[in-house]
């Protein structure tokens, strides 16, 4: 399949983010510039978030509705990591309404991206959804279902342009599924999450920025680090303030993942590729 590259407004690729602490810890967005820069392509980025925010509330906020009107070569939108697998049909359904918005409000912007999120790693974290959420497989599959059907209601609700799904949580499903005990503390898989069981790492942000790259069609070169992304993280007082002044306060230093190998790197970017890759076929717009 032929795929075509990214059609940019200006010199730089702009993509803005609409999310909540999945896209803030360890800022993702600007991890995701520095992926375009080692892909040789100049970017810039703008946020809007929130945490714990779903589609819907973010559409209650003057910030938020400006960034969507605001010009971008892509936007990528995420909700709430419990509101895509349906443990609620209602606050699904919610959400479904909210992308309507989002299309008609963001019908400029040449490349819509669903952030498709990961499962807990031991199931979901809060008590409300653990029933619809016991394990990892379980609401990883649940929640890819709906990311999804996420691109899908917007495909169908935009005119022109592109919409695709950032499949993170496959590429999170990847690294678990190649793991011989993917829960045990050392393992690659269980080091891309915080301590909290279901934030981001700075490993698992690295992944998310892979996979977002390659989403918008990007390669990466074969040896981009999660050093070489932590060079151009911004750290503004905003992210440093959410993410990493929390987990320090409540795990000391303790939450850090450790030393990423360079084997265990390009295991990171082969699953990003890999889970980018089997979704070319269902890509709206190309």
């Amino acid at each position: 399949m032929l795929l075509l590259p990214l059609i940019m407004t200006s010199e730089a690729l702009h993509v803005s983010f609409l999310g909540n602490s999945f896209t803030y810890f360890n800022d993702l967005p600007s991890c995701v510039v520095s992926a375009c820069r080692a892909a040789g392509v100049g970017a810039t980025a703008a946020e809007h978030t929130v945490g714990g925010e779903a589609l819907s509330g973010h559409l209650e906020n003057e910030r938020a509705r400006a960034l969507l009107a605001a010009p971008a070569d892509a936007l990528v939108v995420q909700d709430n990591s419990v509101n895509p697998g349906r443990a609620s049909e209602e606050r699904f359904e919610e959400s479904l309404r909210a992308l309507d918005d989002i299309a008609e409000r963001a019908a400029h912007v040449e490349h819509v991206v669903v952030y498709g999120s990961w499962g807990h790693r031991d199931g979901s974290v809060y008590e409300a959804t653990r029933d619809a959420y016991p394990d990892f497989p379980t609401m990883q599959r649940r929640t890819e279902e709906g990311c999804e059907a996420y691109v899908n209601r917007l495909a169908a609700r935009r005119p022109r342009g592109r919409v695709s799904l950032a499949p993170v949580g496959d590429a999170f499903r990847r690294v678990y599924e190649s793991e011989a005990a993917p829960l045990e503390e050392s393992s690659l898989f269980y080091r891309l999450y915080a301590p909290d069981a279901f934030h981001p790492s700075k490993y698992g942000t690295f992944l998310a920025a892979c996979v977002i790259a390659e989403t918008l069609r990007l390669p990466l070169p074969d040896d981009w680090k999660p050093s070489d992304a932590a060079a151009l993280v911004r750290r503004s007082a905003v992210v440093a303030g959410s993410s990493d002044a929390k987990l320090r306060k409540k795990y000391g230093d303790a939450w850090d993942p450790g030393h990423l190998t360079d084997a265990e790197a390009a295991r990171l970017r082969a699953a990003a590729r890999e889970a980018v890759a089997a979704r070319h076929e269902s890509w709206h717009g190309d």
